[in-house]
């Protein structure tokens, strides 16, 4: 295939479609695809951060870290707790609210994902994560921005 184009067009367009697809099933729902984002990287941390680590870790200022994670108590998705070693610093945790948020999103996440690859069979599932891996290592040294991503699940 000499023009990638139409190939780099059509994956885009379903990287987009599922981006898409998945802000919708959140739509009706009480949380920000910031907050969900935010609530997925503290349900899979060992010890819930300060502020001033998420700021670092999403890149943003502490004044926005604050902003967010004001609404997110009001809704009763987070809590903070003041960091023992550091009365002046919070430590931001996932309540059970947050939780069960995070439960309801990983079902409605689920649904639009076999919804993506209905009719694959496993053996081309298997032949499609193998390509992608593929084009992902292949992608790395031009973007290499030193994080970790694969955590990331977005569940």
């Amino acid at each position: 295939m000499k023009d990638l184009r139409p190939l780099i067009h059509t994956f885009l367009t379903v990287s987009r479609m599922h981006h898409r697809s998945i802000e919708n099933s959140l739509r009706g729902m009480k949380i920000h695809h910031s907050q969900h984002r935010l609530l997925v990287h503290l349900s899979h941390l060992d010890r819930p951060p300060t502020q001033k680590e998420i700021a670092e870790r999403f890149h943003i200022s502490p004044a926005a870290v604050a902003t967010l994670l004001k609404k997110m108590e009001a809704e009763g998705y987070i809590e903070k707790t003041v960091d023992g070693a550091d009365t002046r610093s919070n430590r931001i945790a996932v309540t059970p609210a947050g939780r069960a948020i995070l439960d309801d999103t990983r079902t409605r996440f689920d649904a639009v994902d076999a919804k993506m690859m209905e009719g694959l069979s496993e053996e081309e599932l298997v032949t499609l994560q193998a390509m992608l891996d593929r084009i992902k290592h292949n992608l790395e040294s031009l973007c290499d921005t030193g994080e970790d991503t694969t955590k990331e699940d977005f569940s």
